[in-house]
């Protein structure tokens, strides 16, 4: 296991090649909206949603970058793991499987910003709150280029690259279906797969602050991808 090393919160907004591609106290994130999802539901009976990238022994550890168009190479890099199981299984659970990809605000946690000596860019140890948390590109929301640099050369880049991530989108068949379209369809199904998956329970079984934080969860999750 690679060890964390921690990083000089100055540091990382230093001029360098890069410098026109980064926003200080901004760190950006890819992956697929699945795992927000994921998170906000388990991190919902804390009463504290949040999200987190992986979790190992080291505890719960979120990869990311000071470099806007990192979050498009992140959410790539998810995309070209999906396989035809991963789809099927979409189509049988709500969670989307589509890309996703955040910004979070870093000043909130400048204390638990690392590298690995794997050399695999920054770290944030913890869970991030929530509402520290911006999405810019999900089933719902698509202001990527919205957000992008100004410089002209790098927006033409950006361009391209997402063009050709959603013509792969496209040829994998992920469809933009996503966990809140199927508790506003049905919500007691929806509910009663949730309990399942996450609780180990059914709804006969499931207790009212079980079915309440997943109410929350689904609350929380229409407020941040609208």
């Amino acid at each position: 296991m690679d060890h964390l090393i921690k990083v000089d919160y100055e540091d990382i907004w230093a001029s360098d090649s890069h410098s026109l591609n980064k926003r200080k106290g901004i760190l950006y994130r890819g992956n697929s909206q699945k795992m927000l999802e994921r998170r906000v539901i388990r991190s919902m009976m804390d009463r504290n949603p949040a999200y987190w990238g992986t979790e190992n022994e080291q505890g719960k550890l979120t990869f990311c970058s000071p470099i806007y168009r990192d979050a498009l190479f992140y959410a790539d890099y998810w995309l070209k793991k999906q396989d035809g199981f991963d789809r099927e299984a979409g189509r049988r659970f709500p969670h989307a499987f589509y890309p996703l990809m955040m910004e979070i605000k870093a000043d909130r946690y400048k204390d638990r910003i690392y590298r690995s000596t794997g050399g695999e860019g920054l770290i944030i140890a913890g869970p991030i709150n929530l509402d520290d948390i911006t999405v810019n590109y999900s089933t719902r929301i698509d202001r990527f280029m919205e957000k992008a640099p100004e410089q002209d050369m790098e927006r033409k880049y950006l361009g391209l690259m997402k063009e050709a991530f959603e013509k792969d989108i496209t040829s994998k068949g992920i469809r933009k279906d996503d966990l809140l379209d199927a508790y506003a369809k049905n919500p007691d199904q929806t509910t009663g797969h949730l309990l399942i998956f996450y609780h180990g329970m059914d709804m006969r079984n499931a207790k009212p602050r079980h079915l309440k934080a997943i109410a929350k969860s689904m609350e929380a999750l229409r407020a941040k991808l609208g």
